[in-house]
């Protein structure tokens, strides 16, 4: 056990020794994607109508979500590439550690590059748009709790992609016949509380998305009142695709790296 932690650990090192080189340009992209949602929520949001109640809950939705989804592409088509070409992951499998240990060290280098390409939108990206937060009813403490969970969501939702898919179908695929899905069928542009005054019927399959939990869990957490799912009831979904993905990543590892 101990042996398995310190390869663990050696594997996220080197991960961060490899961010840290690429500190720069993230931080570069962080202030760009962080300025834009400001300009487009704070701006041009109110300027075509938008009620002013919609842009805190949908920057909390689509503002980060959408560079979230782009940011786990980016991190799981690295991964694609690998098994597919380079095959660093043949590597990976000869040393003596379990596909658990494996699976949580991409998990970690994922939320920590994630934690730091996204706190500035969350932190200044929030403060700059303070108007439209200020009536927030929820906790700093509990969004950011629930905030960590979203991005194992996440990591878990590219990881079991970048194993189980091919790389052609991965590259050509994943974002029309899954990410755009699930982004369109979802409360990320809208509030669950519209939704339900609008499409009753089809709330009920739309609150099983793992987008929408991944948003409204934000929201209820942070915003608080009645107009979003409960947070219980999301924190239980995100749970439950979490272990899904993590299932599907299973049978990924097995079809990729040990068909036999």
């Amino acid at each position: 056990m101990i042996d398995q932690i310190r390869i663990f650990y050696a594997l996220v090192q080197r991960d961060m020794h490899v961010l840290k080189k690429n500190l720069r340009s993230k931080m570069i992209d962080a202030s760009i994607l962080t300025i834009t949602n400001v300009i487009v929520f704070g701006k041009l949001f109110p300027l075509f109508g938008m009620p002013s109640r919609f842009i805190a809950p949908l920057f909390l939705g689509s503002g980060l979500i959408i560079m979230l989804l782009a940011f786990g592409y980016g991190f799981a088509i690295r991964i694609v590439y690998d098994i597919k070409l380079t095959r660093f992951i043949d590597y990976h499998m000869t040393i003596p550690l379990s596909k658990f240990w494996l699976f949580l060290s991409y998990v970690v280098s994922f939320i920590i590059e994630a934690l730091i390409v996204t706190i500035p939108l969350l932190t200044v990206g929030i403060f700059l748009l303070w108007d439209f937060f200020s009536t927030m009813n929820g906790s700093w403490v509990i969004f950011f709790g629930v905030y960590v969970l979203c991005l194992i969501l996440t990591a878990t939702l590219f990881l079991s992609a970048s194993f189980y898919y091919t790389f052609d179908w991965f590259r050509d695929n994943l974002w029309a016949r899954r990410l755009i899905p699930l982004f369109l069928l979802s409360t990320l542009s809208i509030t669950w509380k519209d939704l339900v005054a609008l499409m009753p019927r089809m709330s009920l399959f739309i609150q099983l998305n793992p987008l929408t939990l991944f948003a409204e869990s934000l929201r209820a957490s942070l915003l608080g009142g009645s107009d979003y799912l409960p947070l219980g009831f999301c924190v239980t979904g995100l749970v439950i695709w979490i272990i899904v993905f993590i299932w599907v990543f299973n049978i990924g590892v097995t079809k990729r790296l040990d068909p036999v």
